[in-house]
């Protein structure tokens, strides 16, 4: 039951995901990096949509690098009542 969750998931997100029109890009130079509990702050720059107009909302995901060590955020737009 779990790996069917973790698949329907999966697909859930890749929908979300092909439904973007917007774009949302991060920004992490390599130099920066947090132990755990602390913060960090990225730079986003937005094109396409408001952050801030509630017209719309925005996801944050965390994804492990390929080296499994290091987290990056990636953003998924999700189009609601629409």
């Amino acid at each position: 039951a779990s790996e069917d969750l973790k698949w329907m998931k999966a697909v859930q997100m890749r929908r979300i995901y092909h439904s973007c029109v917007h774009r949302v890009n991060l920004s992490q130079p390599d130099s920066m990096s947090v132990q755990r509990g602390q913060s960090l702050t990225s730079t986003c720059q937005v094109s396409g949509y408001s952050l801030t107009d509630n017209s719309d909302a925005t996801g944050w995901i965390r994804q492990l690098l390929h080296d499994g060590r290091r987290q990056r955020t990636a953003a998924v737009h999700a189009l609601l009542g629409r």
